[in-house]
């Protein structure tokens, strides 16, 4: 991270960031507590936290699932027989 970057991307607090994910403000603390939420704090002691858009962009791409596929994707591929389920 650069100087320039930060001054050409918007720094957002917790709540702004929590509420764009549509999560708590505790969510947000401990995603960046846990290094999982890229941000920078800014101030003395503990300072105060900021996420870059780019963060929470890249945060998502990291956590995003693709989807298995279809319901005949998931079926095994050899019938099985079920011992409790009986169709006579």
């Amino acid at each position: 991270m650069n100087l320039e970057t930060l001054k050409e991307e918007p720094l957002l607090t917790v709540k702004e960031t929590a509420t764009q994910l549509r999560v708590s403000g505790s969510t947000v603390f401990n995603l960046c507590s846990r290094k999982l939420l890229g941000h920078v704090r800014i101030g003395v002691g503990r300072g105060a936290i900021r996420i870059r858009q780019s963060d929470i962009d890249a945060y998502l791409t990291q956590r995003s699932v693709e989807p298995a596929g279809t319901a005949e994707a998931l079926l095994p591929s050899k019938p099985g027989k079920l011992k409790c389920l009986s169709l006579d």
